[in-house]
């Protein structure tokens, strides 16, 4: 048997069993934990309270040899970003945030950069310009998990695409200029969201169609690499009817 305390940002939880929760927790000193909150759904429960998405706690776990899950045995709190929820906008940003987090790592894999990146975007999601803090955390994460995209020249040749559009290809993970494109799948980009890509920071305001092209842009890398959807409802919330994005 073994207990240990870790710091860490609350990145999923959901309903299991009668009255519990299996809650996954990216850590700085352990990476991603799941572990069983044994009756936090219960209304006497003291983890309840700090148990909502994007929560930073200490948390406590305990595990037992052979037993795949570990236990979540107490909690204490550093910041309830409970700005972010009283926001229905920012809290979307963070939903997704926390749900490419989960997506794109494997558990008990410990990663300071990312645990950093993570940390600091969800304080400037409230502090600074948020779909400039979104955007940029986004392409810092997958970054930061080892897929770089190329968005200043193209991929395959080198060829500098300034004042104009490109064109996305999936396989190689950057822009390619059109003598380059092979028969993989690409995605057309705009002169202007490349334009803002290139000067990218937490104090940029993104408009809404350009947000929207940079989030698609994403979201469909995130699923050609891993597999999987971002299915945040906020995330239609936030980038509207005409978003490409599924749930």
């Amino acid at each position: 048997m073994s207990s240990f305390n870790a710091e860490g940002i609350l990145i999923r939880s959901y309903d299991y069993g009668d009255g519990h929760r299996i809650i996954s927790a990216f850590t700085r000193e352990a990476g991603k934990i799941k572990a069983v909150a044994r009756g936090s759904r219960k209304v006497k429960s003291k983890l309840a309270a700090y148990l909502e998405p994007a929560s930073h706690n200490i948390f406590s776990f305990h595990s037992k040899k052979g037993q795949g899950l570990y236990t979540l045995t107490g909690v204490r709190p550093l910041d309830t970003h409970e700005d972010l929820r009283k926001d229905m906008k920012l809290f979307g940003y963070a939903s997704i945030i926390l749900e490419s987090v989960d997506v794109m790592t494997a558990e008990n894999d410990p990663d300071l950069i990312l645990y950093s990146l993570l940390t600091d975007a969800l304080k400037d999601l409230s502090a600074k310009e948020p779909s400039g803090t979104f955007c940029l955390f986004l392409f810092r994460l997958l970054k930061a998990a080892g897929y770089r995209l190329e968005m200043f020249s193209c991929i395959s040749c080198g060829r500098e695409i300034s004042g104009k559009a490109g064109l996305f290809s999936f396989s190689l993970g950057g822009i390619v200029c059109s003598d380059c494109r092979q028969d993989s799948p690409c995605l057309n980009v705009s002169k202007k969201t490349l334009g803002y890509i290139r000067k990218l920071s937490e104090k940029l305001a993104l408009p809404d169609d350009v947000e929207e092209e940079i989030g698609n842009i994403i979201q469909k890398y995130i699923k050609y690499e891993f597999g999987k959807d971002l299915n945040s409802r906020e995330f239609m919330k936030i980038f509207g009817e005409k978003c490409t994005f599924k749930t």
